[in-house]
Parts: structure tokens; sequence; C-alpha cells
């Protein structure tokens, strides 16, 4: 099950890969991002490719728009002097996607802080994510930090951008680290509307909330809710010549590293996680409690880790869910590896574990992730070269090993190293790096950087020409049976199953299978593993509305969101997107699916409950037709009455596929996959990323109406919450909830 990429990037930060939920990995480089798009859906035909992954992905982070993006520094007083803010190359210093929810689509959006100390949010914002040129910079954190401190202060606002700021607004703007909250478990379903937070330490030893929140038409708003001192007032000290090297580690004016626990639910619909930061040889904590997903409090916590003489620390620090309302907190130092377990409502520390390190190296990365009974366990890497000896998975909480043998991706990096030994002659004096380490989205399996080079030789070789492999392997063990996606099986709670992540799980599998014989057995039995897992459901479980039921306008997105999430719906999407990869795509006919019986009966009952507009009710119409050909058994296109035309000849387009349109003088257009009308204009269409079916894309609908749905922790909608939404229409409603594939679950892209 090994997949590897060789790529022309090397990476600058220690831990510069990153895996999203979305299945999309990004590597760090010096001054560029590679990012590398899983090919999800299948493509069938001579000469096509079948490989996993899309060509890869490069566009430049290190380029920045003045004074827009950032002000002219002009050289800078001893005391606010930084050689990160005013000489930096601006190369990547931490990269991490968010969680899912920020980038249109509901996408994760990539985070990448550079040396000049700026904080940047990377999406496409236009075209597809295929091509580097349209990926770009969509927010600068340090803007809103700024506008934060200027409410505070008012006497240090400039007046225009290209006037000089502040000492302390330059100390206060300026970004050292950042970490990611994980996404609450209360407000499982992503949402538009519903806030994400990150955690970034600045210059003056403060550590800010931000929350950032995605609107349906992928615009950003951004919100520093709070702040964390440190330091009392008083205690931070300003740099004279005469400071030596060990004055300035005393008195360092920013938090080194910070992680943000997983939330732990509590009473009255509360949920707690903690905040851990690093500073002047201490890890401090804050308590940190959210309500309807919204923080309402930050506590001080007694917990204090004085690791002053146990060395710097040269890796990251996290978290890892425990038991019983415990997270575990492990960070890696230069000499030894900590770890303690903390109970999250009432935070206090139990036996603090020691792991001492033999190796010199710093720590890469740190994955927390369980194994296959439950048990809590970390994945490390370190940078430099990894003997056979070395033991990179650990118990938690007492670091004891996992195994007595080598990662497998550990075996496969040592690999690759003698295989570079030897296609260079080397005699098996080779070396290599590492370069950031992260599980996919279901956690089975682990994607590793790397970069082999003679170790007793120089390289010859510009750094533009060093290619560095991306390799994916198993997480724990390398299985001798063709058995893919095992957690797969294993679903009780399908509300929360993510398709892409399934899906590529699928595509691994099925490209493993070519190296078997007959591997169309393997298939059948893997599907007849999941039909017994989940099998059928009665047909009174189909989640239908009476067709006499009254639904008020403000009750309509929930009502059609809760039906979506049922299980026989979940479970229906799930078959769909299994047997997409195993029977042909042709005539499929949607009128036969679970989703189109409950989403009919819905926009039945929402018929007599609002006002139709055009497209709503040529919606209508065309639901009626197909509802009416499918309890008589005729042809849909006896029943259908939508009047549809040309753009080009005004023509009449009649009804005789599901998928595509076609006039008499030949001009063809695809269906939408939820309306079933014809997408006439261009521009106007999106496509799921897993099943490739196309929809009309809401955001080319009139402007009258805005739909914006705004879900809260316990799943229901507030429903209209601007001027526009007073009076949405059906076919806005419809759209607005079916933000993801209905019939496979997949997340939409342009086309």
């Amino acid at each position: 099950m090994d997949t590897v990429c060789y790529e022309n990037i090397v990476p600058a930060a220690l831990d510069a890969l990153t895996w999203s939920e979305d299945g999309e990995i990004a590597v760090g480089g010096d001054e560029s991002v590679l990012i590398l798009i899983p090919r999800l859906y299948l493509i069938e035909g001579p000469g096509q490719s079948h490989s996993l992954w899309h060509p890869a992905t490069f566009f430049k982070t290190n380029v920045f728009k003045v004074p827009e993006e950032i002000p002219v520094e002009e050289p800078a007083g001893y005391e606010t002097f930084s050689a990160g803010e005013e000489l930096s190359s601006s190369h990547i210093t931490a990269i991490k996607w968010s969680p899912p929810g920020l980038r249109r689509f509901k996408r994760c959006i990539l985070t990448v802080l550079t040396s000049n100390l700026v904080l940047s949010l990377w999406a496409p914002t236009r075209g597809p994510a295929l091509i580097g040129a349209n990926w770009g910079r969509v927010l600068v954190l340090n803007h809103s930090i700024m506008e934060y401190y200027t409410e505070m202060y008012p006497e240090d606002k400039i007046s225009d951008e290209e006037s000089p700021r502040s000492n302390e607004m330059k100390r206060f703007q300026r970004i050292r680290c950042f970490t990611w909250a994980p996404r609450h478990a209360l407000g499982s379903r992503i949402s538009y509307g519903t806030p994400n937070y990150i955690a970034v330490a600045n210059d003056e030893l403060a550590i800010l909330i931000i929350s950032v929140t995605c609107t349906p038409n992928g615009e950003l708003t951004v919100k520093v809710d709070d702040q964390i001192s440190i330091l009392k007032e008083g205690q931070i000290a300003r740099p004279t010549l005469s400071w030596s090297v060990n004055d300035y580690s005393a008195n360092i004016s920013h938090a080194e590293k910070l992680a943000w626990s997983p939330w732990i639910q509590t009473k009255g619909n509360k949920a707690c996680s903690l905040i851990a930061y690093a500073a002047r040889g201490h890890i401090g904590f804050r308590k940190i409690t959210m309500a309807n997903n919204n923080i309402t409090n930050i506590d001080d916590v007694e917990i204090d880790l004085d690791v002053t003489e146990m060395g710097a620390i040269v890796g990251p620090m996290r978290f890892t869910l425990g038991k019983n309302g415990h997270v575990t907190f492990v960070v890696c130092l230069y000499d030894r590896i900590l770890s303690t377990s903390i109970l999250v409502e009432k935070p206090r520390a139990s036996k603090v574990y020691h792991r001492i390190r033999e190796e010199w190296s710093n720590v890469g990365s740190v994955v927390p992730t369980t194994d296959p009974s439950g048990k809590s366990i970390i994945l490390t890497s370190i940078h430099s070269d990894v003997e056979e000896e070395t033991r990179l998975i650990y118990k938690l909480p007492d670091l004891k090993d996992y195994k007595d043998e080598m990662a497998v991706w550990q075996n496969d990096a040592l690999e690759r190293q003698y295989d570079f030994a030897a296609d260079n002659e080397l005699d098996g004096a080779a070396g290599s790096q590492n370069w950031g380490l992260d599980i996919s989205p279901m956690g089975n399996l682990t994607a590793v950087a790397q970069i082999c080079y003679p170790n007793d030789t120089p390289m010859y070789v510009i750094p533009s020409k060093i290619i560095a492999a991306i390799a994916i392997s198993p997480t724990l063990e390398r299985s001798t049976e063709i058995m893919p996606f095992p957690k797969l099986f294993d679903i009780t709670d399908l509300s929360g199953f993510k398709s892409e992540a399934v899906a590529f799980n699928i595509r691994q599998w099925l490209y493993d299978l070519k190296s078997i014989d007959h591997p169309e057995h393997q298939v059948d039995d893997i599907i007849d593993k999941m039909l017994k897992q989940h099998p059928s459901r009665k047909e009174d479980e189909l989640p239908i509305l009476k067709s006499d039921k009254q639904i008020k306008i403000n009750d309509a997105f929930s009502t059609l969101q809760e039906l979506l999430r049922s299980r026989f719906l979940r479970i229906d999407q799930l078959r769909t997107l299994v047997m997409q990869y195993v029977q042909p795509k042709e005539n499929r006919d949607p009128t036969n699916t679970a989703i189109f019986r409950t989403i009919s009966s819905f926009v039945t009952c929402m018929a007599k409950a609002v006002e139709l507009d055009p497209m709503s009710t040529k919606l209508v119409s065309m639901y009626k037709a197909f509802e009416t050909a499918r309890s008589t058994g005729l042809d849909p296109s006896t029943s259908y009455t939508t009047e549809e035309s040309c753009p080009f000849c005004d023509r009449t387009i009649p009804f005789t596929d599901w998928s595509m349109g076609q006039c008499s003088k030949g001009h063809k257009f695809a269906r939408c996959s939820l309306s079933f009308l014809c997408i006439t204009a261009p521009r106007s269409s999106k496509s799921c990323g897993i099943c490739t079916r196309v929809y009309l894309n809401p955001r080319s609908f009139p402007k009258s109406g805005t739909v914006d749905t705004n879900e809260v922790s316990n799943g229901a909608v507030q429903g209209p919450t601007s001027t526009e939404d007073s009076n949405p229409t059906l076919a806005k409603i419809l759209f607005s909830v079916c933000d993801t594939c209905v019939y496979c679950g997949g997340k939409f892209s342009n086309n």
C-alpha cells in the first residue's frame, strides 16, 4: 500500500507536511507550497492516468503586496528591531490545514506562517484548486490584530497605510506561532456561520484567540475575541546593548509553542478545552469554555511545568483525547519527552512521565492517534537519519515503546535511503532528512516528506534540483491481507463519516489490487461485507414527509437538515459511494434512490408554504413529473411539462436523459443533479469531487433572498439572519442545505 511522489521541493520547517480532512497534502518549501490533491474519481478509457494524485500544484508564499498586505519597514530602533520582520526572506516556518469549513464548499483552508512574522490564510480564489495560479492569500491575520489593538489604544492609530507604526504596535502584531482549535464535537456537522478558532502568540507575551467564520459566498470574517497575558504587567524587559545571549533567552518576549486540546463535553450543553503555551522555560495552561459555538470563559490553570533544566523544546507540543474527561499532553525537549494526563473540567495534572531521548536530532512531528484496540499512541519523526534501533511510536501516557520493531514508514524511509545510495554508487554512504509526518483523515495511512543526500561528500546539486519524496505507508502495520479501510465497516454512527476519506481509501485499495489475480473477486467480497454490516433498511424507515404536513418557513432549514442526517440516508450515501467504483455510471436513474424520494416529499410540502419564484416553480414542476413517472412506471418525458429553451437558438430542450439536455440544433447542456434543470449559463455550475455529478451553483442565483444558514451546536438552525433572508425561495433553501453531494456525500469543487 506504499505510494511515493517525487517532487522538486526543499522543505523549510521541521514539521513541513500537513494532511487535511479533505485528503489534500501540503508541504511547505522555502518560498513555495506544494499541494497534492487526491484523484477521488475513476477515469475510464484508454490512455487515461490512474494515478492516486493529480499533478502537484505549486504556488509562492513569500511575495507580498506593499502596502496592502504588509507595510514598508524602515530601520527599527534597537528595542523593537526584529530580524524576522525587517530582514527576513519570508520563508515558511510553519504550515497547517485548518479544520474543515473555512474554504468554499466547506473545505479546509491552508495556514502559512512566514519568517517575516506574517500569518496568512491561503485558498483558491478563482477556478480549480489544481492550478497553482488560482491560489491566493485571502486573509492576513496580522491586520485583524492591528485593528484589535488600535481600538484598545486609539492614540497609536495610523492615519494612512504609509504612516509608520508605533513601537508597541509593531510588537503587538508580530505573530510567532499559532494553533487551530479542534472541531467542536457539539457542532459536528460543518455549517456556514459556525466560527473556527485559532490562537496566535505575539511579541508582547500575549496569546490572542481569534474566530474565523466563512459565509456561504466564501468570504471570511475575522474577530479577535480575547487575549491571554502570559506575564504580569512589568515583567517584560526591553533589550539593551549590554545584554548577553543568556539575557535574551531569559527575557524572551513571546510564546515559543502553542497547543490546543480536544473539546470535552460538560454539563449544560457546554464544552471545555485547554491551551498550552511554552515561554521562558515554563509550560503553562489556560482553560477555555465554549457554549453554543462561542467562547464564554478563559480561566487560569494552576499547572506549571518547569522545564528550564531539561533543555530547549525541540519539537511540537500536542494534546490527545484521554478517558473520563482527561486529555494527555506531550512535549518534546532536548533530552527527553514528557507526558502527563490532565482533567479538563477541573484542571489538575497527574503523574508526569519522562522518556529519555538518545537521539541528538530535533523532533520533527508528533501525531496522536489510536491503535485498532482504541488505545492512545503517538507517532513521532526525527529530523536526521533514522537508525534501525530507534523506536518512534509510543504508548500514552507512559511513553513506552508501542512495538519492539520499526514503524512502517521508518522502514520504508530506510529502504529509500539505501536505494539512493545504490542508484548513485555511494557505497552505502547516504543519509536522509525527514521534514514532517502526518496521518490520513481515517488514521490508517501515514505520509512523510524525506530528502536523501550523500553524507560523506558534497552534494553538487542546486536547491532547485533537489527532489523530495512524499511517501504514504500504512500507519501501524503492513497487512498481508487485501483488506481496505477496515474502520469503514466498524462505523456505528454514520452521521460523521467523511466521504473524501472513505473514497481515498477505496482508491488506494483499488490501486493495490493491480498486483493480484482476479481483483474483481476481492471487490465483490468487500461489497458483500459492507452490505452485511449496513443491511438494507425497511421501507417504513425512509425519511419522507407526508403530503399534508405543514412546514413554516422558519423551520424549513432545520426540517430538511434533519431529514438528510438520518441514518437511512447516510447508509444509502455510503453504499452509493462504494458502488460507484465497481458499477458503470451510465443511466443512473435518480428517481430510484432514497434521497430523491426524501427531497421530493420536502419539495411537495414546501411548495405550499413559500412563494415560488420562476426557478422554484420549474423545480416543483420537475419533481412532480418525476414523482408521477416513478409511481406509474411511465417514462418521465410523458409527464415532463417544464419549458426549457436553448440560450443559443431559443429551441425547446426536451427531457431525454438524466444528466444531459440537448435541443434540436444539437446544443448540449449538463443537467443539475438536484433540480434536474439544464445548466445553460457559463460559470454557474459546480461538481462533486468524488462522483463528478454536476449541480447548479447557487452563487449564480438572483441576489434577492440570499440564504445564510446559521447552525448552532445542537443542530437547529436559527433561520434567516439578514434583511435579505426574510423571504428565501424554495430553490435557495434546497441548495443551501444540500451543500454537499446528496448522492455520495462528497464536497463540491469549481468547474
